[in-house]
């Protein structure tokens, strides 16, 4: 299995287990509305959830209190998905 087949069977995965929708919050973006509960204080905190690197997404608008970014098992430690091969 090539690393872009990886990439999209991991992303798959995790939307199931996560359960999020088909629906993303930006279309053409695996990018998702999130709400983080915070039990002590029993408020939720809104956020985002990005499949990708962060060079890949795009501005997600309106500005929110997290912003969580899930990379790809092909992601080097720099956090791109740039195809530069690795020494």
């Amino acid at each position: 299995m090539d690393e872009d087949d990886l990439n999209v069977y991991f992303f798959d995965a995790l939307q199931r287990v996560l359960n999020l929708s088909d629906t993303t919050y930006l279309t053409g973006h695996k990018i998702w509305f999130y709400e983080l509960p915070w039990a002590e204080r029993r408020v939720t905190r809104p956020g985002y959830l990005f499949f990708g690197a962060p060079d890949e997404r795009s501005t997600a608008q309106p500005p929110r209190d997290f912003y969580v970014y899930v990379l790809p098992p092909s992601c080097g430690a720099s956090g791109t998905t740039s195809s530069a091969p690795t020494r």
